[in-house]
């Protein structure tokens, strides 16, 4: 049941404070046995007015920039003595757009990336949400401050399956890739898996605002029913996981939240609640696909968290269910 990565990208921004997104990279690796790429990724060097009205200054400096960063970024990975063998890149340009176009490239099925600190107090910069937006694999955002292990595991699933077979079929393969994906992390680190569903009936701001008028026994009848609806689906959810576990002979502390409200508060206040470690959450950007996980559902929660964030798109399912 457990996701196989073959091309692994570590993404850094910067020459300090990366040791451990490396080594939690080559940990990964070395799991799943898979190739290790590591990817210095730099902004272009501004065109100031000297470089400007000499184009050859500025192209030899950009040359000798990356030359200078490749060095760096080969001697830092011999240093650290890996165990694992590691390509090394350096690219200077438009960050986000050189990482994707290295995803590309190279058939990368996990990106894992440092998140940045802003002005705005928000844990993941431009070049992130960007990845978020536009990367076809999944993305791994963690926090300078993250933890070694994993032991509070969030798996944010969406169980609203009223939008025609279809899109039924999309939210429910998103949703089996993200348990994949978020007990593999659990089991990894002997932690609890915690399973979050955010529901609401009516916006509610929609009643505040004096949008839409409804009785509050109505308003409460309705919600009592959607509860029981995913309470029923959370359970199914639960059963095959079970099942899965039991096959493959593992065991895992399973819980689960159906919590009443707005998607991004809600799994954001749970898990502040939990101090998670980690959240996995689905990433649907195409148009067509209604309902609260379309758009930048995973953009929105990632400016609420103070936890890593590991956002997965449809079709990201392991091969175990090919």
């Amino acid at each position: 049941m457990r996701p196989q990565y073959n091309q692994i990208l570590c993404v850094l921004s910067s020459t300090s404070g990366q040791d451990a997104l490396i080594t939690k990279a080559v940990a990964l690796s070395k799991l799943h046995q898979a190739n290790l790429t590591i990817q210095l990724a730099l902004p272009a060097l501004p065109p100031n007015a000297r470089l400007v009205m000499a184009s050859f200054a500025y192209i030899e400096s950009q040359e000798s920039l990356i030359c200078d960063a490749e060095r760096w970024l080969c001697n830092h990975v011999d240093n650290l003595d890996t165990g694992w063998p590691v390509h090394c890149e350096v690219t200077v340009g438009d960050v986000s757009q050189d990482v994707l176009e290295t995803v590309s490239t190279l058939s990368v099925d996990l990106v894992i990336a440092q998140a940045k600190s802003g002005v705005s107090g928000r844990l993941f910069g431009a070049d992130a949400l960007h990845l978020l937006r536009h990367c076809a694999s999944p993305v791994w955002l963690l926090p300078a401050s993250s933890p070694p292990h994993h032991n509070v595991v969030i798996a944010a699933v969406d169980l609203n399956y009223h939008y025609g077979n279809e899109h039924a079929a999309v939210r429910k393969g998103l949703n089996k890739s993200i348990v994949q994906q978020a007990s593999a992390l659990a089991l990894l680190s002997k932690g609890v898996l915690h399973l979050v569903h955010v529901y609401e009936s009516i916006p509610e701001q929609y009643i505040c605002e004096g949008l839409l008028s409804m009785p509050q026994d109505e308003l409460a009848t309705m919600n009592e029913l959607i509860r029981q609806e995913r309470d029923q689906a959370m359970a199914s959810l639960v059963i095959e996981l079970q099942a899965s576990l039991q096959s493959n002979n593992e065991c895992l502390d399973i819980q689960t939240h159906l919590v009443y409200g707005q998607p991004v508060a809600g799994i954001a206040t749970t898990a502040l609640q939990l101090d998670a470690d980690v959240v996995v959450v689905g990433s649907i950007t195409q148009p067509g696909i209604p309902g609260w996980l379309a758009g930048s559902i995973a953009e929105e929660l990632a400016g609420e968290l103070h936890c890593s964030i590991l956002a997965i798109k449809p079709g990201q399912i392991s091969a175990d269910d090919q």
